[in-house]
């Protein structure tokens, strides 16, 4: 079987066609698809990071929520007033009530900044464990909001008739205008 000039002629052309089809518009073309398929993934990968970023606000949020509700459980206040003399005294009348008579308070210089201020203290107590664990309770749970940062602990609790002295960090907070809380 002989193929004639004209079909031979027109497989060249429509080669030639097909390769100037290929070259001039699939090519480019596809360098176009790749670079988009590119961002596609690009942006897909953006929205699950995001997604993913919008969970955690939502886990926060709702972890916001719980320790709001627990504060307000709490019924523990920050006053509108630096003066620390009712704290003072409290803790005084805390120190009495578990027995502790041997005991010093400092105040350290507040911290303030916005609209708030730490009051930082420092006690030295001396007593035994019960007392002063007693004594560390009542501040803990007592009516303003504190916060202990530090604890030491100098004797033995293995020596009952030996006194425990204890050096105890602690900050009460105190807000202005608008944010004072309860």
């Amino acid at each position: 079987m002989r193929i004639e000039s004209d079909i031979l002629k027109t497989g060249g052309a429509l080669a030639v066609l097909v390769g100037v089809f290929v070259g001039v518009v699939w090519l480019p073309h596809q360098g176009r698809m790749n670079d988009i398929d590119a961002q596609v993934q690009s942006r897909r990968q953006q929205v699950q990071s995001r997604r993913a970023e919008a969970k955690a606000f939502e886990t926060l949020r709702d972890e916001v929520e719980a320790l709001e509700a627990e504060y307000a459980a709490l019924g523990r206040s920050i006053p509108a007033s630096s003066d620390v003399s009712p704290f003072l005294s409290q803790i005084g009348r805390d120190l009495a009530s578990v027995g502790l008579t041997d005991s010093e308070i400092q105040s350290e210089t507040v911290v303030t900044g916005g609209d708030a201020s730490v009051i930082p203290l420092s006690l030295r107590i001396r007593g035994s464990y019960d007392q002063l664990f007693d004594f560390l309770r009542s501040v803990e749970t007592g009516q303003r909001l504190t916060r202990v940062h530090d604890l030491k602990i100098t004797g033995s609790p293995l020596k009952k008739d030996e006194p425990l002295t204890v050096r105890v960090e602690l900050s009460t907070f105190s807000v202005t205008g608008e944010q004072a809380t309860r």
